[in-house]
């Protein structure tokens, strides 16, 4: 027996309709802020803030969430354990139940190449949320870790992750109020070492086009702008397929140059690697990129070849008119923005 219920439920959405919002692999970042060209310092412990970007105003990438998963440190190391707390460290000095363990494993010296610490936990920090870390050793004496003196107002800064300086600790017990020489906490001192972490980055969408930077702005602008004219490639394309295409790309996708890494004024070495990182494959209607900036070339292939025939296509696909007449302005490519 035919059931129309069953067809209706069943039917066919294009992928083009189903854009998605978080890119579906997270990328990992880390960072080295290394002060070996330094008089080396080392305490029991250092206590810091850092903080995830938001978009927008605050100048970072679009993105959805971050994760901090491991830091890496060097010194005579020891027992070490590394918490976490909400917010801020500050005003939590001594109050332990406000800190989550997130690492706890003895280690051998490494006095001049990092050792890794990979949380159990990751620490996840939304848009503009700031966290407080700290990395702690129980070894005897004052040698475990290295830290350094405050050089600046902010440790480290890149396109979405801050550190920022905080205290070192002279007790060789968590969160102990005694030190080896009264008052255990220095102020005005700085992490060093490597903090890895992972961003799922936001994908475009006309919703969140304004989070985006000023380069995809306008890339998408030309594009919309494009497709209006006859004579243009992409003009045989409805938009929900450039929306397609163009949610495929990362946010820096269009940028000019390298990408924007620390604005710190830190005087020692900053080495930024990423460790992993890979870009969605193109759409096939890419035929190919010749470069971040440049732009791309559409095939040849129609919306027919899409699956999109003109007696079949999706109520959400209007027939676009033809502008003969006039060129288009960007106030209509802001009108299908705002759609």
């Amino acid at each position: 027996m035919f059931d129309s219920e069953s067809e209706q439920e069943d039917e066919y959405v294009p992928a083009v309709l189903q854009r998605p919002k978080v890119a579906n692999h997270v990328v990992h970042e880390s960072f080295t802020v290394d002060t070996r060209d330094h008089e080396d310092h080392t305490f029991c412990g250092v206590m810091f803030d850092v903080r995830c970007r938001a978009a927008g105003t605050d100048g970072g990438a679009p993105l959805e969430f971050l994760d901090v998963n491991g830091i890496s440190v060097r010194g005579l190391l020891g027992p070490l354990t590394v918490w976490s707390t909400a917010e801020s460290y500050k005003g939590k000095e001594h109050m332990q139940d406000a800190w989550e363990l997130v690492y706890e494993r003895e280690h051998e010296p490494s006095r001049s190449e990092y050792e890794k610490l990979e949380f159990t936990k990751a620490v996840r920090l939304a848009p503009g949320q700031t966290c407080g870390l700290y990395v702690h050793s129980k070894l005897p004496g004052d040698n475990a870790l290295v830290y350094d003196n405050k050089r600046s107002a902010m440790t480290y800064e890149d396109e979405v992750f801050q550190v920022f300086p905080g205290l070192a600790h002279l007790s060789n017990r968590p969160f102990g109020r005694r030190g080896m020489w009264g008052f255990p906490w220095r102020d005005n001192r700085e992490f060093v070492g490597r903090i890895h972490y992972g961003v799922g980055y936001t994908l475009w969408n006309p919703e969140v086009h304004q989070q985006f930077p000023v380069e995809f702005r306008n890339a998408v602008k030309e594009c919309l702008l494009c497709a209006r004219r006859p004579e243009s490639p992409l003009h045989s394309m409805q938009d929900d397929v450039i929306f397609y295409i163009v949610n495929m790309c990362k946010y820096d996708w269009f940028s000019v140059g390298p990408r924007s890494r620390s604005v710190s004024t830190h005087e020692g070495l900053h080495r930024n690697t990423r460790t992993i990182g890979m870009r969605p494959p193109p759409p096939p209607y890419i035929r190919n990129q010749p470069g971040r900036g440049t732009g791309w070339t559409a095939s040849s292939r129609s919306p027919d070849s899409l699956g999109y025939s003109p007696a079949a296509r999706p109520k959400a696909f209007p027939s676009r008119p033809h502008l003969a007449q006039s060129s288009p302005s960007d106030d209509e490519a802001a009108d299908v923005l705002s759609d």
